[in-house]
């Protein structure tokens, strides 16, 4: 979506509704919003059109398009109008995060060699992960398990689509569908997290801000 970041700060308008969000993620022309005030999702008409305003360096930018319920609770999903009502989810972001990975050589059949390294990830998304240390190309296939925390390891094959002189990205194969939105979930939270942490902040800096003012007016 033109100009839109992660955790960048939006107006939004449904109906009567208004709101302040943080993007908790973007891709394509979808994103994923967290409103700054959870009591304003009881304003806004979901399924319905929205408007989606923002502040760049040069000029103010307005996008028309759809919102609606997002993947975890207390989240929205807006997407450009292109005549569909409700659209199917598509959006996977992905999450910087640092966890052991245990992988194999595959052969073609998907079927692990015996030889088992345990490396580190930089980042995961329900569809590929990168893996830190592991020298390989594009095609090579490697049978991993995901020791990630809060969720039970899962093992699927991956394969290399880019190789790198910090490690290689992947793609899952064979993922289970269950556990690949279980990852989504998981990511989708801790970005909702993240865009809470962020409006908190920005409430105690400026009620920080203004104490001194109003010191110095009673005086």
């Amino acid at each position: 979506m033109r100009r839109l970041r992660d955790f960048q700060v939006v107006s939004l308008s449904a109906g009567e509704g208004h709101t302040r969000c943080r993007v908790v993620a973007v891709g394509g022309d979808e994103a994923v919003l967290e409103p700054e005030d959870r009591r304003s999702l009881g304003d806004l008409q979901l399924p319905g059109p929205a408007s989606l305003g923002f502040e760049t360096e040069r000029h103010p930018i307005m996008l028309a398009g759809m919102i609606d319920g997002g993947p975890v609770d207390g989240t929205l999903r807006f997407f450009v109008t292109d005549h569909i009502g409700v659209r199917e989810w598509r959006l996977s972001p992905r999450l910087t995060a640092n966890f052991e990975v245990d992988v194999a050589p595959a052969d073609t059949d998907g079927d692990a060699a015996l030889r088992v390294t345990r490396l580190q990830a930089g980042d995961i998304s329900a569809g590929g992960t990168f893996l830190s240390g592991l020298d390989a190309g594009a095609g090579d296939r490697f049978r991993l398990t995901l020791h990630i925390p809060g969720i039970e390891p899962p093992t699927c094959t991956a394969r290399v689509v880019r190789g790198t002189p910090r490690g290689a990205a992947m793609v899952f194969e064979d993922l289970p569908e269950e556990t690949g939105r279980t990852i989504e979930e998981l990511i989708f939270s801790v970005r909702q997290q993240i865009c809470r942490r962020a409006f908190a902040e920005a409430e105690r800096r400026s009620t920080g801000a203004a104490k001194p003012i109003s010191r110095r007016m009673a005086a």
